[in-house]
């Protein structure tokens, strides 16, 4: 029912357009048929001569203006349809001046007064004959009625009825698509005609909603009751035209349907064979012509894919400044949509599972015959699988061998590139290790509360997850597909193992030229390395230390080590020019030294506390 609907919406909205669009032929095509009825000739026949003319000339208007100017003239339909065959030739033999509405205009005037006029006196000079003489037969004529006979005497010996004929005979298939044209056009007329009283009712009852709706913003209808009063009556009336003509609508495109594909067998019947045999044709034409056309195509396309990459390139050159900025317009795109996206997501998804909900019943029946062929077919192609997976496998170990020598070649550079990151970097590295630890000191204990009361929880859940776990089964499972996977392929990955083994060690040792390639590492990257990390932290020492004064607590929640109120501040005693600390006084109880690491980490450690005590007393 929905596709009746549709097509009879679109066949009213197609009957509104032809309204507008005929309406000023059906305009003139009245006031000819007003003309026949007063002249007294037939309107079926004018509108033959209409449909003639019209194919000749291509404008309806200026056929309709002619055969009113020959009706006015007082020709009956046979010597109308005499003059318009006549007049048709000289429009074709003189189509650069004379029209044919002129030419009907003109002859009118000639029979009324009596001597030759306008175009039509143009067209006898211009046919060799003498405007004298035919002016002279004219003045010799007792009435109309014999000027008349005379006009049309004198087109008929022009030979111009001829003419036209000749042109009829020669431009048929021409005509004949302008006269199917004007069937078309005549139809839409018909079909407009018959719908202009729905059409000029719609019109009316919105011609009136838009004068109440003008009175409302205007202020002349205060309480918009009278727009609302229009707007019923307008939805009233559509409603009762939808009622009296759909089902009218709704018959004819059934009647249209039902002739579609009761003719349709005929049709395709009359249409396939040559189509077939067309396609066939074409085909052939194609398969024997490839020879010849194929290394044009391909030059062809080598030429379009380079201009491709050529383009592909600029483009790029253009677009890698451009870059930061798309990529910070994106971000901040997706950041202020966030949002949005997140709630589009979610109702996505809740749709989803909505969905779900409605098929997971149609589904469920399904499911046994699905899961069967899905193991059936992974059970039938584990061989596959397994030969797909250790091909793989030995390409990859294959490709890497291929390729170590080349990576080998670039260690130096990879190297020199790292080091020198590092050394210019290595101020940066220690102040943000510094920052990281001062934060961790500064968080940790505030946050030890709520780590402590969320451990029992954590090890709950692990140990239930571990227990639920049937690590037996796990352990078999995994032991199993290792051996089966393995045995195979043991003696194959062994012996890639040992080549890709002793062509890396072949290669680094003919990189590097030496046979040890540690010595060369110390002297080449060890050293400089070193030499950059000292001049990092001459470089930075100073700063880091202010940093550390400045982002230091000078209250801790944790228990220094070390008894502060044992320290003893003797600066106020020393110069002021000594800047040592020789004035604090650190007592550590239970110090052992038994090796070199141990003075190191004891050393570390006083310095330590020093700095603290320092940073305490505010020193």
């Amino acid at each position: 029912m929905t596709a009746y609907t549709t097509a009879a919406t679109g066949l009213a909205t197609a009957t509104f357009a032809s309204i507008e669009s005929t309406r000023e032929y059906r305009n003139d095509l009245a006031k000819l048929e007003q003309g026949a009825k007063t002249s007294g000739n037939s309107f079926s026949e004018i509108k033959k001569e209409l449909v003639n003319l019209t194919a000749l000339t291509g404008e309806s208007d200026s056929s309709i203006e002619a055969l009113s100017n020959l009706m006015s003239a007082g020709f009956s339909d046979t010597q109308i349809k005499s003059a318009v065959e006549s007049l048709s030739g000289a429009v074709i033999k003189f189509p650069d001046t004379l029209k044919i509405e002129s030419l009907a205009d003109s002859l009118q005037e000639t029979i009324a007064t009596g001597a030759g006029t306008g175009q039509f006196a143009e067209l006898i000079e211009r046919s060799g004959a003498s405007l004298d003489d035919f002016n002279n037969g004219l003045a010799n004529c007792s009435g109309e009625a014999e000027r008349q006979q005379y006009a049309l005497q004198w087109l008929a010996e022009s030979g111009l009825a001829q003419v036209n004929a000749e042109y009829e005979k020669s431009h048929k298939a021409l005509l004949d698509y302008e006269k199917a044209e004007q069937a078309v056009n005549e139809a839409n007329s018909k079909i407009a005609q018959s719908a202009m009283p729905i059409a000029a009712s719609f019109k009316k009852g919105y011609a009136g909603v838009l004068a109440a709706f003008a009175d409302v913003l205007t202020g002349v209808d205060k309480t918009g009751a009278e727009f609302n009063a229009k707007i019923s009556v307008f939805l009233s009336n559509i409603a009762g035209m939808a009622v009296q003509y759909l089902p009218v609508l709704l018959t004819a495109v059934n009647t249209i349907i039902q002739s579609v594909v009761t003719n349709l067998p005929m049709l395709l019947e009359t249409i396939l064979p040559p189509l077939i045999t067309g396609f066939n044709s074409l085909i052939t034409g194609l398969v024997e012509m490839l020879p010849e056309i194929l290394p044009i195509l391909l030059d062809g396309f080598v030429m379009l894919f380079s201009s491709l990459i050529d383009s592909v390139n600029l483009v790029i050159e253009q677009l890698i400044p451009m870059l930061p900025e798309i990529i910070t317009q994106i971000s901040t795109a997706l950041i202020e949509n966030l949002p949005v996206l997140l709630d589009g997501a979610l109702q996505l998804f809740l749709g989803l599972i909505q969905s779900l909900d409605q098929v997971i019943e149609q589904l469920m029946p399904m499911l046994p015959e699905l899961i069967t062929n899905l193991c059936d077919t992974l059970i039938n192609n584990i061989p596959a699988i397994i030969s797909a997976g250790f091909d793989l496998l030995i390409g990859l170990i294959q490709g890497i061998t291929e390729c170590i020598p080349t990576l080998v070649q670039k260690i130096p550079e990879i190297v020199d590139s790292i080091v020198g990151a590092f050394s210019n970097n290595i101020g940066e590295l220690i102040k943000a290790g510094i920052d990281l630890i001062i934060a961790l000191a500064e968080g940790l204990p505030q946050a030890i509360p709520q780590v402590v009361m969320a451990i029992p929880q954590i090890i709950t859940a692990i140990i239930n997850a571990l227990m639920e776990q049937d690590w037996l089964q796990v352990g078999i499972d995994i032991v199993r597909g290792l051996a089966d996977g393995l045995i195979d392929g043991v003696n194959i990955i062994w012996d890639k193992i040992k080549e890709m083994a002793s062509s890396l060690l072949s290669s680094i040792k003919n990189a590097v030229g030496v046979h040890s390639p540690s010595t060369l590492f110390r002297d080449k990257v060890g050293i400089f390395l070193a030499q950059g990390v000292g001049v990092g932290f001459v470089d930075e020492m100073d700063k880091v230390t202010k940093d550390m004064q400045n982002a230091l607590p000078t209250s801790f929640d944790t228990m220094v080590n070390a008894d502060i109120s044992s320290f003893s501040n003797t600066k106020n005693h020393s110069s002021s020019s000594e800047k040592s600390n020789s004035g604090i006084t650190v007592i550590i109880d239970k110090v052992e030294i038994h090796n070199d690491d141990d003075i190191e980490d004891t050393a570390y450690k006083l310095a330590l506390k020093v700095k603290q005590a320092e940073m305490a007393l505010g020193v």
